[in-house]
């Protein structure tokens, strides 16, 4: 039922309405705003004609990432070093209850990165270097902010842990082949995806397997693609 419903919806909308959706904006930098920007890092401005409302999302992931004042969480590197699934879901409630007490729809939590050079700039963000661990804890982070009505987002793409360059200026190289990311830098997003989470297109280079940009999409994500 959900899925006719998506269909539909994604007929009725026109090209325009669709690259909207795809684009958005980053208030006060680019592209659309709403009418009360609250430092939001992204801003959907939804369809009204068909009923899908506007998003707002909010960075993270140690805590809501806003203009306004939020709770400062430790960082997640610090849970890690508790080993408590318990904490983790209770640090997930937080963000999702303040995501959702600003009128966030969306928060870029938790960083499923495994840390495997010390040199990388976001490593405090992360779950630390194990895999087992890191899904652990990550995937209770996730069940808890969605059990708050906002929506997690895995970041930021498997592999990122595995360079020392700044994602946001350019393409990292991930010197990892395809089995090693399969043994570790794929289990927690795989695992994020099984407990809900919206799986998405997250870019990296393998290079020792291929010189070519790779799309990691859904199906691989989910170990349903060779």
């Amino acid at each position: 039922m959900a899925d006719a419903r998506v269909e539909a919806l994604l007929a009725a909308l026109t090209l325009d309405e669709k690259i909207s959706l795809v684009r958005g904006g980053m208030p006060g930098v680019m592209g659309p705003s709403p009418a009360d920007p609250l430092g939001e890092v992204g801003y959907l401005p939804g369809i009204p004609r068909l009923g899908i409302p506007p998003l707002r999302l909010t960075d993270g992931p140690a805590g809501v990432r806003i203009t306004p004042p939020t709770t400062a969480l430790p960082a997640p590197v610090a849970l890690a070093a508790t080993f408590s699934i318990e904490l983790a879901e209770r640090y997930g409630r937080v963000l999702g209850h303040e995501s959702r007490a600003m009128r966030q729809d969306v928060i870029y939590a938790p960083m499923l990165n495994i840390v495997r050079v010390p040199q990388a700039g976001r490593n405090f963000e992360t779950l630390g270097e194990d895999p087992t661990l890191t899904t652990q804890l990550g995937v209770a982070q996730v069940r808890a902010i969605q059990h708050e009505g906002v929506i997690a987002t895995a970041k930021h793409f498997p592999g990122h842990g595995d360079t020392d360059r700044d994602s946001h200026l350019e393409l990292p190289v991930v010197p990892r082949n395809r089995a090693a990311l399969e043994a570790t830098e794929l289990v927690p997003f795989r695992a994020a995806i099984a407990a809900g989470i919206i799986p998405r297109y997250v870019r990296c280079l393998v290079a020792s397997d291929s010189s070519r940009r790779t799309m990691l999409r859904r199906e691989r994500l989910q170990g349903r693609q060779a």
